[in-house]
């Protein structure tokens, strides 16, 4: 059940479902590409100009190449240590609070395509950029690096700092490169070379084990769009995966101060508490499922930026229910023949009686339906679907939710 308030350009909705009790603030601004949070604002990258909004979401000032800015609209943004925001515009641009400074290959930045902005401990600001490495400066100097020096890409689109001193790099086509002991070391996606993570890395996040969490674009072909590296071992969570499947096109990660994963996808958002996923999109009240960034700030709140628009997901009432995890001993799932025309019956083994919930997914896991929903008793069990959008013969995914032992996804070829 979900409720609905509307207040000018916000909408508060409440999603409830299986283990997962939200609030969801929407904000109706446009294409947010990057978001980053300072003290007392939140500053976004937008297509056609950059701002500095409130807490409460209200757009407090919009900035364009008329107020000082180099161009109008910016691809990434971080704060310093002063809290002031730099932003990716073809060449960095910065704000004190009162003018802007702005940064060109004239003064020394290697290349004015930045696609990337990350700030250090030392406060020193560095750009990833298009072609030629990272640029990196301190305040009065420049420097760079490239291929030369290690990184496996001058094709920089992600920069992340740990807490042991460790800096990551996602590069586009070559995978990651982490800077540690004063060497570069890189980790390139090879078949069969045990390394889980694709080429092309949009995000990487540290948990509170020292775990790092890449997310990647999974049309590299290796479908590994999300992967976890301990430091000796590997790990992936992609397409192909019965639990949990997570689509192509994962553009953000963030890990909250309760070790909770937020993966902004193509389908929504993702998260991860323990061994237990679930997918909040537009069907929870997301404003949008194509989600380009995200950032949490010090309350917990996690501020996805979409393709339509800006959602705040209260962290007050974000509580995520523990569910074991699924396997083959706990439940038995079977997906029947007669297919034809969007039917098709699926058999249940249950270990007790429960509530399930049975889901209609895309291939890339967008929602396109519920198919079912009931208590079903232990033992075996038959129930019949019947899909009303399945407008084209091909593959689907039926995504089978229990109260008690979580989720599980398989997959299917539905005829029209």
């Amino acid at each position: 059940m979900r409720k609905s308030k509307v207040f000018l350009n916000i909408i508060l909705i409440w999603a409830v479902g299986f283990g997962l009790n939200i609030e969801i603030e929407n904000y109706h601004i446009g294409l947010i590409r990057d978001i980053a949070i300072s003290k007392d604002e939140i500053w976004i990258a937008r297509e056609d100009d950059v701002a500095k909004i409130g807490y409460n979401g209200n757009v407090i000032k919009k900035y364009t190449k008329e107020d000082g800015i180099q161009s109008d609209g910016a691809l990434a943004v971080a704060i310093d240590n002063q809290g002031n925001p730099w932003f990716a515009t073809g060449g960095l641009s910065t704000f004190d609070g009162q003018k802007w400074t702005n940064y060109t290959v004239e003064d020394g930045l290697v290349d004015g395509n930045v696609l990337e902005v990350a700030v250090d401990k030392e406060n020193k600001i560095w750009a990833g950029t298009y072609t030629k490495g990272i640029g990196v400066f301190d305040g009065k100097n420049w420097d760079t690096i490239d291929v030369s020096d290690g990184i496996c890409s001058n094709h920089v689109i992600c920069i992340s700092f740990n807490g042991n001193g460790n800096t990551w790099v996602g590069t586009w086509g070559e995978g990651a490169s982490k800077f540690s002991n004063d060497k570069w070391t890189s980790y390139r996606y090879v078949y069969g070379n045990g390394i889980f993570v694709g080429p092309y890395l949009y995000a990487i996040s540290f948990d509170d084990a020292g775990q790092i969490w890449f997310g990647s674009d999974g049309v590299s072909g290796s479908n590994f769009n999300v992967g976890r590296y301990d430091g000796q071992n590997w790990k992936s969570y992609n397409f192909y995966s019965s639990t949990p499947i997570v689509p192509s096109n994962v553009r953000a990660i963030k890990i909250d101060k309760n070790n909770i994963k937020w993966i902004g996808t193509i389908a929504g958002v993702y998260f991860l508490t323990g061994e237990y996923w679930d997918l909040i999109d537009d069907q929870d009240g997301l404003i949008d499922t194509d989600v380009k960034s995200m950032a949490i700030d010090d309350s917990g709140n996690v501020w996805v930026g979409t393709w339509g628009g800006m959602s705040k997901i209260i962290a007050s009432t974000i509580s995520i229910k523990e569910k074991k995890v699924l396997n083959k001993q706990t439940i038995g799932t079977k997906i029947l023949q007669s297919q034809i025309y969007g039917s098709f019956k699926i058999q249940l083994t249950l270990p007790e009686s429960q509530d399930i919930e049975i889901t209609l997914l895309s291939p890339t896991g967008k929602y396109i339906e519920k198919l079912f929903k009931g208590f079903v008793l232990k033992g075996e069990n038959e129930i019949d679907c019947k899909s009303h959008s399945c407008f084209a013969t091909g593959a689907y995914l039926i995504k089978v939710d229990s109260n008690k032992f979580g989720s599980i996804i398989k997959k299917t070829v539905l005829i029209k």
